[in-house]
């Protein structure tokens, strides 16, 4: 496997994160740790995203793995402003724990589909094997959203 600095750069943030965002999941809220682990794939997902904007090879012009890169932002953005501004008032831990749970379910959405591009399977292929796991996806996050909502609130702090 020949890359680039450029794409090792991505690859090493995105293993980086493929392991560290299921432990932000998995791991009791508002702890020190989830904080901090929480801003390390915070700025792995950003080193992941932003090389996206400058590959072309696949496509040779704006592709859908760039439009990934693009919700995977919007998710990110989502998820860790309205912690960081509490805002909404009254729904920025749902919107936190929204964006990020997508953020990380993202992240395996489009590392499957271009483990299935690299395999050249058919763009059918490729989108019933998303839909498959966004419904998965869907499903858990319905099943875990209100025991994760139960994180008393002052327990949310920055890290110091």
């Amino acid at each position: 496997m020949h890359l680039n600095p450029l794409e090792w750069v991505h690859f090493v943030a995105a293993s980086l994160a493929l392991v560290v965002g299921p432990l932000v999941l998995i791991l009791r809220k508002g702890t020190r740790t989830h904080i901090r682990l929480g801003y390390l794939y915070t700025t792995a997902m950003l080193v992941v995203n932003v090389p996206v904007f400058f590959t072309y090879e696949l496509f040779g012009r704006f592709g859908i793995f760039h439009g990934f890169a693009v919700v995977s932002l919007v998710t990110l953005a989502y998820g860790m402003g309205s912690a960081l501004l509490r805002w909404p008032r009254t729904r920025w831990l749902r919107l936190h724990l929204s964006g990020m749970y997508w953020s990380v379910m993202g992240l395996y959405f489009a590392g499957i589909a271009q483990i299935l591009s690299s395999t050249q399977a058919s763009v059918p292929v490729i989108a019933v094997s998303a839909l498959a796991m966004a419904a998965t996806a869907s499903y858990f996050f319905g099943r875990y959203l209100k025991r994760w909502q139960q994180v008393p609130t002052r327990s949310f702090r920055p890290v110091g």
